[in-house]
């Protein structure tokens, strides 16, 4: 959406790309935000430093980024993402997701599939899970997760400093 080029000028570049409607997307950028509205195919994405934002995806999600934070407001199939440094949010996916991050809090809304979140340092939150497996491990952080009533899912919380607390009845079986 926006980026600045040769910043020591004070100039800013915007670039608007129109394509139809369920197009994939592949992008690259060394340092530049990407928004985009509407109604997308599959993602791929790798970014140095810029913040990630797309509306609705009918495919997969594959981000890969050093800097920067990550929103998904619905992805159709599954979701890969990748962050060295940045908040990451996907409010529903329907596929399996799977996300590291070394540092940013980590939010998804709704999961119809298998989660797994690992982070070294920053919060984990899956507010709804529907089925699977969900697997959190954090070396520094809170864990939250929420069961759909009448869903099966296993859980596999882990964290070495931060709170993982449950209202269900625990066990070790699936």
């Amino acid at each position: 959406k926006r980026f600045k080029l040769f910043d020591f000028m004070g100039g800013e570049i915007i670039l608007r790309v129109f394509a139809r409607r369920g197009s994939d997307v592949a992008i690259s950028t060394a340092s530049a935000d990407t928004d985009a509205r509407g109604v997308w195919g599959s993602l791929k994405v790798a970014t140095a430093s810029g913040d990630v934002s797309f509306d609705e995806l009918s495919g997969d999600a594959d981000v890969k980024s050093a800097s920067g934070d990550i929103e998904l407001r619905r992805v159709g199939g599954r979701a890969s993402i990748n962050s060295a440094s940045g908040d990451v949010e996907i409010d529903e996916v329907a596929g399996e997701a799977v996300v590291r991050s070394a540092s940013g809090d980590v939010e998804i809304g709704e999961a119809r599939a298998s989660v797994t979140v690992q982070t070294a340092s920053g919060d984990q939150s899956v507010r709804s899970v529907t089925s699977g497996k969900v697997t959190l491990q954090s070396a520094s952080g809170d864990q939250t997760v929420g069961i759909a009533r009448g869903a099966r899912a296993f859980l596999d919380v882990k964290t070495m400093s931060g709170d993982a607390t449950s209202e269900l009845d625990v066990g070790d079986d699936p």
